[in-house]
């Protein structure tokens, strides 16, 4: 065997230790309990766009005119991606997904909100001003989104929004930090595919104050009714936003509802 065929049989066999290795960790109490975190986040953030879908469609002009209700499925098929591809290692995929969730969530929320009639306008006067009066590079109409969440705390939220969808940019498109991490996780042994429980943990605590922004934004879209409605429900014990930041304080509005007393909020 010539030397360019041992090199090839040796690579290949640390290769093949190294998967067995990564199994072994993919297979850990510590990784697969990110995994189950990831995989209750997804349910939780999915079940509020479901639950803002079937309130507003007691209306069906909201949900055949309102733009946030037209991207429903697209929201759906990426939070299902993340959760399918992430395990695997496909974390920056993830990130580009988050982006365009969060994108789509600002703009048409935007656009929603300043034609609020879904009698007077209908999705094809939504899309021409989505179109000509709102900037295709950036989500400057988060500045002016209303969600339902505490006057003087109206600012921070849109600079969490503005913030993580600025931080995502650099998964976007070729950068010196996208080349950067890779070099570093290169130099530690884990690169793509190979990503350590402490990899998967960031990433995974990234998507949980994603999720939570976004999860404000759909219940922003169905109205406070049915806002109110929802989170009494679902803000119970085991609900898997408990402890991120907006959601929560979301909740909090809706203390009023009568329903509240026998649905007391979970326990932060």
């Amino acid at each position: 065997m010539d030397d360019s065929g041992a090199l090839g049989e040796y690579m290949s066999s640390v290769l093949s230790e190294k998967a067995r290795a990564h199994l072994t960790l993919r297979e850990s109490d510590p990784f697969q309990g990110q995994v189950r975190r990831l995989d209750r986040l997804t349910s939780g953030l999915l079940s509020l766009i479901w639950q803002s879908w079937a309130q507003s469609s007691r209306h069906r002009p909201i949900v055949d005119n309102f733009l946030m209700y037209a991207g429903t499925d697209y929201a759906i098929e990426s939070l299902v991606s993340i959760q399918a591809l992430v395990p695997h290692g496909s974390q920056n995929v993830a990130r580009r997904e988050c982006r365009f969730m969060l994108e789509q969530a600002v703009k048409h929320l935007y656009v929603d909100q300043q034609l609020p009639s879904a009698s007077e306008h209908d999705r094809s006067a939504r899309l021409s001003y989505l179109r000509n009066q709102v900037d295709r590079s950036s989500i400057e109409p988060i500045w002016s989104t209303s969600v339902y969440l505490p006057a003087d705390r109206l600012q921070e939220f849109r600079r969490d929004a503005k913030n993580a969808w600025s931080q995502m940019a650099k998964f976007i498109h070729p950068s010196v930090d996208q080349i950067q991490i890779i070099i570093q996780r290169t130099r530690r042994d884990a690169p793509i595919g190979f990503e350590a429980v402490s990899d998967l943990t960031k990433l995974v605590d990234e998507l949980a104050r994603i999720y939570d922004i976004l999860g404000v934004l759909w219940l922003t879209a169905c109205g406070p009714s049915a806002a109110g409605d929802i989170l009494v429900g679902e803000d119970v014990d085991g609900w898997p936003f408990v402890r991120t930041k907006w959601l929560p304080e979301m909740s909090t509005t809706f203390d009023y509802k009568h329903e509240r007393k026998e649905f007391p909020r979970a326990s932060r």
